[in-house]
């Protein structure tokens, strides 16, 4: 996943664009924590409406629903129909959405867009760079634009899903809010985050933060 900011700034204000793709986020913070806005929607199938409804028509379409040429013929075809069958599940030859499954043929997790060229599935509805991912997830970023007063100033937060896994948007600002260098902030969420992932029970994640203040003390 992935998340750009980019900044005009002018006489009386700030006007910024923000470019996201996946599970990524964007906060914009006030400077004194209080104020939290979130600027983009995560792009994920559980979670974003509209993105389930864009997935779900393009499943509908023959020519996403339809095998990719050659794949019933490939040992990656083989070996699914193989792996399937001994949790007493069928293998589908086409992307679909559903649910991962365990050894005892049980649903287990979220919701993911299931593309069979090897079984990959993913829970993002979005994805730059995932080139076996099925066709519906596509790799064009949502762009949003935003504005502030420059005089109040902001801080731009910049995060992927391991951190907002963990904590929500208040919590991140709060902590972030109480040290003043934005690289300290950074690395005082990243390293909590991974805390939390390593002794509360979740697995670990890529934890990528980042953090810019904009307009502060002019």
């Amino acid at each position: 996943s992935e998340s750009k900011s980019k900044q005009v700034i002018n006489q009386e204000s700030v006007t910024g664009k923000v470019a996201w793709c996946g599970d990524c986020r964007a906060l914009l913070v006030s400077q004194n924590g209080k104020s939290v806005q979130q600027l983009t929607k995560d792009h994920r199938i559980d979670v974003n409406e509209e993105e389930k409804k864009r997935i779900e028509a393009s499943l509908k379409r023959s020519s996403q629903s339809a095998p990719r040429d050659g794949l019933m013929d490939t040992k990656a075809w083989e070996d699914m129909v193989k792996d399937m069958n001994k949790i007493k599940l069928n293998a589908t030859p086409h992307s679909f959405i559903g649910k991962r499954v365990n050894e005892n043929g049980q649903e287990v997790g979220n919701n993911c867009i299931f593309a069979h060229t090897g079984g990959v599935s993913l829970e993002v509805t979005r994805s730059i760079g995932d080139k076996y991912a099925a066709r519906s997830v596509i790799s064009t970023p949502e762009l949003k634009t935003f504005t502030f007063d420059k005089r109040e100033g902001v801080r731009l937060i910049l995060a992927s899903d391991g951190l907002f896994d963990v904590f929500d948007n208040k919590a991140v600002a709060k902590i972030a809010s109480k040290i003043s260098d934005p690289r300290k902030a950074a690395k005082k969420l990243a390293s909590r985050a991974k805390k939390l992932r390593l002794y509360g029970g979740k697995g670990m994640d890529d934890i990528t933060v980042v953090i810019v203040d904009v307009c502060h003390n002019l």
